[in-house]
């Protein structure tokens, strides 16, 4: 749930505690027990599909980082013993399609990863008459299949997973849509008693405010992840450029961030404006958007990116 949903969850549970205690007005109220009693429903429905919502975006995140730890670390595994098979063979093919460096194999995108781990293995199975001096085996190879294999499954998975968030976010949005609408027939009904229990009509009046119980009115929350797996990508520059009023080209304030270990950003007190974004980071596409920060609103900016 965003923010402005949590508020207003909390709300929809405000009005059912103040018509609870004030039940002996609500009864004689037309259709009005039945509207609260499925305001309620929703409330609880709304509750059941924010908690699936946060363990499909947070369950897998834990597994798929061990097994992408897992392939990492058979990949250098087997990067090594290439190399030293390729110098002391004088194999220039091999040498070539192993030169790169153990450090870069973390820094890579997911279909990076498991295209690079593909050609490793390819290239043992062609080479494995000279590599099993070198302690590569069919077991190994076999081994690192497996990791390859799980390691597909994992992405297929976030992806299935996102489907099923995305399902989630259009329940949670009908179920506000259902619980705004029960709300105004109780709306109209309360204006009943206006007079006559002006007590139970103010607290219920009172109890329809939506508190923004959020951020700093013009603070700014984001997060940069990638847009094929959904993992959070860390140390993306984003550039903030203010756009002057009086041209759409012409940039006034320039912010920098860098997204964080989970690829979260936060800038406290931007002025109201258009700012122009541009979003970068090395082995990725650079992604440009803009964003408008106003006043009284929830400022958020959620930015995927493209390997290359």
């Amino acid at each position: 749930m965003n923010n402005l949903q949590e508020n207003k969850l909390k709300m929809y549970g405000v009005v059912c505690s103040t018509c609870d205690q004030y039940q002996s007005v609500t009864d004689s109220l037309p259709q009005f027990t039945n509207n609260r009693m499925m305001l309620k429903e929703c409330i609880n429905n709304i509750s059941a599909h924010s908690s699936r919502q946060m363990e499909n975006r947070k369950g897998l995140t834990a597994s798929q980082k061990e097994v992408r730890s897992i392939l990492e670390r058979l990949i250098v595994e087997q990067l090594f013993k290439i190399k030293a098979c390729a110098k002391l063979t004088g194999n220039v093919q091999l040498m070539s399609d192993c030169s790169i460096s153990p450090s870069r194999i973390s820094t890579m995108s997911a279909i990076r990863l498991r295209d690079f781990a593909s050609l490793m293995y390819s290239r043992a199975q062609e080479n494995m008459n000279d590599l099993r001096s070198f302690q590569v085996s069919e077991q190994s190879q076999q081994d690192l299949q497996a990791a390859i294999d799980r390691f597909w499954e994992s992405l297929n998975s976030t992806h299935m997973n996102r489907n099923m968030s995305t399902q989630n976010t259009r329940l949670l949005h009908s179920c506000f849509k259902e619980a705004d609408k029960i709300l105004i027939a109780m709306d109209t009904v309360v204006e009943i008693v206006r007079n006559s229990q002006s007590d139970f009509y103010s607290a219920y009046k009172q109890a329809r405010h939506v508190v923004d119980l959020g951020s700093s009115k013009l603070d700014l929350r984001g997060q940069v992840i990638d847009s094929l797996t959904g993992e959070p990508i860390k140390g993306v520059t984003i550039t903030f450029s203010e756009v002057s009023p009086n041209s759409r080209t012409k940039a006034n304030r320039v912010l920098v961030k860098k997204s964080a270990n989970k690829g979260g950003f936060y800038i406290r007190n931007m002025a109201n404006g258009t700012y122009n974004v541009s979003a970068q980071k090395e082995g990725y596409t650079e992604q440009v958007s803009s964003v408008v920060i106003t006043d009284g609103t929830k400022n958020e900016l959620n930015i995927k990116l493209s390997s290359n």
